[in-house]
């Protein structure tokens, strides 16, 4: 869409030449009604059409050369983006890495060097150090090398960020290398810099990118016009400077050696064309905006000659419509103009489309929501939406299932869009669409819709959860990347929840962003240092009074602060990592049991909190059987808990699930019962043996006779169903009351006891163990 707008631009600029001809149309016209005869009127007639067609070839190689530099000037765009965005996110790994250092009071050189070798491990970069203000840089693999002089130092020590390319001879190892580097700040005095280590092909993934066919190619050049890097099958390969080949005798005569080597100087645009041994080339220079370093794209003429064969057929067809009709002639024109736009606008569309769904990719979407954006007047919003457990659904049904789900996804949002609205799949499970709304209630309107598409359309698989976020866009200036990102925050909001499934961006979820960026960031160093760590609420007997079982729940140890499982388990949920903590968190509490009946104090059951995730997981009780096995502890000490969300996403999974459990002797237990819409269903359906009442039913139920005779009645049912009944959230005497003349089982909440520290729950069951001999 951008080039058709330039390309018009172009055509009213040098002026249409269709208005010549249209005037001698009328002239003729008029003449026909004053004219016997012929007389020398064909003649003059067919001079003027001529010379119309001589003026329209002329103003026609100008807005083809347009249309190619339109093109070749949006991929040098995209591509410098693309460069600019690999170096902003090294950048901001290394200047996570800063700030971390800076952060810790108590680092060692060795504590340092670990976390530079884990970095490396995950990312680009082939080396990384750190500098302190003397230079003297200490490298993941404990060499030490200074670097002082060295520019990409003295500009980090400036508190800039930096980047330098070192030749072969500059570098120990005898290869190119390219640094980048930031500094280490604390407050507004720089204590050292941070440094990256690349390679050679360090921007190979990002200068890669071709397209007519293989035809284009791009090239990352200095200002002196030093190749830094190039495409592998590039016209430029064998050429270390980019002057090598615009030398004055290969450039057209209106261009000039010396005027393109000020414009590189300068970091400005140009676009010239040059002959090689291979032909006729254009090529345009884009500045990077870093380091005065610029991307050149170029296109050798070859790829344009289906465009200038059908102008040769579109040009004798002109000839030939002028000496019968001047109008037939105008609207063939047209129409050959129409088809030149649409192949140039094909040509883009293929570059910027999903090959799976047929839908817009991440960089198609971008360019054709500014576009939209720029020119339309009406309210606009950013919906970013994604399959929940999209990697379990994946596992199950295969790559081919798993490819048809994001198929259905995609045809039903291609359906439900209308005009100057578009639909993109950005990655895996995630699409965005930019969509239109008079109101956000309008706009949710047309959520459900697809929402309910997708699931009459899902083949047996309806009970897929999709989560919604929304941006409403109010700064059309805003990068669009920017706009989606907002939106895929507003989306992790309500991540998993079948109540709430469209989230709204706030600001006030900027702080939440940049908190669970810090959460993810740290996960794994985490677990590895045993910060996640249980605190056990021990669960009382309505008749005895006395401890008969717990509950271990997680908490997190995090700089000094006590993190609860509020702030990170849905985080770990959307991104896998609560898998590896829920075992961790089982095992622990298996090591706990262990020491108990090592010490010889009598244990209760312990009740663990288990995701849905793991309902999907084939493997999952024999994992937990491999590790009560090597504790030896007995089953009958574990009580599995899965929430009523968990096994209502697929019943008869949960139920296979909770049948291999209770084989293998644990209790399964459905927490929060009554938090969602399928309770009644669930209880007829689910092999469980035991129900935890959400918190929600005691809340302010104790004084209200309707809330009291729900409380009753689910509690008759469930004995009725010979389940097991704990009420969650007891807090005061007259819920204890309640619960007791209610017939309620077990009961848990703060007017028992708190979620204890290990030590307190240890020491609480020895005075019991005590107590009974």
């Amino acid at each position: 869409m951008k080039q058709v707008s330039r390309s018009n631009t172009a055509a009213a600029a040098n002026g249409p030449p269709f208005s010549v001809i249209e005037k001698f149309v009328d002239k003729r016209e008029k003449e026909k009604k004053t004219w016997p005869g012929l007389g020398p009127f064909p003649i003059l007639l067919l001079c003027v059409m001529l010379a119309s067609l001589i003026v329209y070839q002329f103003f026609g190689a100008r807005a083809a050369e347009q249309k190619i530099y339109a093109t070749l000037s949006d991929l040098a765009d995209q591509e410098t983006r693309t460069v600019q965005s690999n170096l902003n996110g090294q950048f901001s790994t290394l200047e996570a890495l800063s700030a971390e250092f800076m952060s810790q009071t108590n680092f060692e050189l060795s504590d340092i060097t670990a976390r530079m070798r884990a970095i490396v491990l995950v990312s680009d970069f082939t080396k990384i150090s750190v500098a302190g203000q003397d230079g003297k840089a200490y490298d993941n693999d404990g060499e030490v090398v200074d670097c002082k002089n060295r520019q990409y130092f003295k500009e980090a020590m400036l508190g800039k960020r930096a980047i330098e390319r070192l030749d072969a001879s500059q570098v120990k190892e005898g290869h190119t290398r390219f640094i980048i580097a930031v500094p280490i700040k604390k407050g507004s005095s720089v204590k050292g810099a941070v440094i990256g280590v690349y390679n050679e092909k360090m921007f190979d993934n990002v200068i890669s990118a071709t397209s007519f066919q293989g035809q284009g190619v791009s090239a990352l050049v200095t200002s002196d016009g030093t190749i830094l890097t190039k495409n592998q099958n590039s016209v430029l390969n064998g050429f270390d400077n980019l002057f090598n080949v615009l030398t004055t005798e290969a450039l057209d005569r209106k261009f000039s050696t010396e005027v393109m080597q000020e414009r590189l100087k300068n970091g400005e645009e140009f676009f010239v064309h040059y002959k090689t041994s291979f032909g006729r080339h254009y090529v345009v220079s884009k500045p990077l905006g870093i380091n005065n370093w610029s991307i050149c794209y170029a296109v050798p003429d070859s790829a344009f000659l289906n465009e200038r064969r059908a102008d040769f057929i579109g040009n004798l067809l002109l000839g030939s419509a002028i000496l019968v009709c001047s109008l037939l002639l105008f609207f063939l024109i047209l129409n050959k103009q129409n088809k030149i736009e649409k192949l140039h606008k094909r040509q883009v569309e293929q570059y910027s489309r999903d090959g799976l769904t047929g839908l817009l990719n991440e960089r198609g979407f971008e360019i054709w929501a500014n576009e939209i954006l720029r020119r339309s007047d009406r309210p606009y919003y950013i919906v970013c939406y994604d399959v929940n457990n999209f990697a379990v659904y994946n596992n199950l049904m295969g790559l081919d299932g798993g490819n048809d789900v994001l198929k259905t996804l995609a045809s039903v949002s291609l359906s439900s869009k209308q005009d100057k609205e578009i639909c993109a799949r950005l990655y895996a499970d995630e699409f965005v669409c930019l969509l239109t709304a008079d109101s956000i209630d309008g706009l949710f309107q047309k959520i459900y819709q697809v929402n309910s598409r997708f699931r009459d359309k899902a083949d047996g698989h309806n009970h897929i959860l999709i989560s919604y976020g929304v941006f409403e866009i109010t700064d059309k200036a805003m990068p669009v990347r920017q706009m989606v990102d907002c939106a895929k925050t507003a989306k992790k909001a309500v991540k998993g929840n079948y109540n709430q499934f469209i989230g709204i961006y706030t600001e006030e979820m900027k702080l939440l962003k940049t908190e669970e960026r810090q959460l993810i960031f740290r996960m794994e160093d985490a677990l590895e240092n045993g910060e996640f760590y249980a605190v056990y609420q021990p669960k009382f007997g309505a008749k005895t009074r006395s401890v008969v079982s717990c509950e271990a729940l997680v908490r997190w140890r995090y700089d000094g602060r006590v993190i609860t499982p509020d702030k990170f388990i849905g985080l770990f949920e959307e991104n896998g990592f609560i898998l590896k903590l829920d075992i961790y968190m089982f095992e622990l509490v298996c090591k706990t049991l262990r020491e108990f009946i090592r010490g010889g104090i009598a244990p209760v059951p312990v009740a663990v909190n288990f995701s849905q995730i793991h309902i999907y997981e084939p493997d999952f009780p024999e994992r937990l059987m491999e590790i009560i096995t090597r504790y030896q502890i007995p089953p009958s000490y574990i009580e599995i808990e899965f929430t009523e969300t968990a096994m209502s996403s697929d019943v008869a999974l949960s139920v296979q699930t909770i049948q291999q459990l209770k084989r293998r002797g644990f209790t399964v237990a459905m927490d929060d019962f009554g938090s969602g819409y399928s309770s009644l269903t669930l209880l007829r359906s689910l092999p469980v043996d035991v129900v935890k009442l959400d918190r929600g039913f005691l809340a302010g139920n104790e004084t209200d006779e309707r809330g009291k005779c729900v409380i009753r009645s689910v509690i008759k049912l469930s004995k009725q169903l010979k389940f097991e009944t704990v009420a969650e959230g007891v807090e005061t005497k007259e819920q204890m009351e309640l619960c007791i003349g209610y017939g309620c089982d077990i009961m848990q909440g703060y007017y028992f006891s708190k979620p204890l520290p290990e030590e307190e729950f240890k020491a609480l069951l020895k005075n019991k163990t005590e107590n009974k001999k």
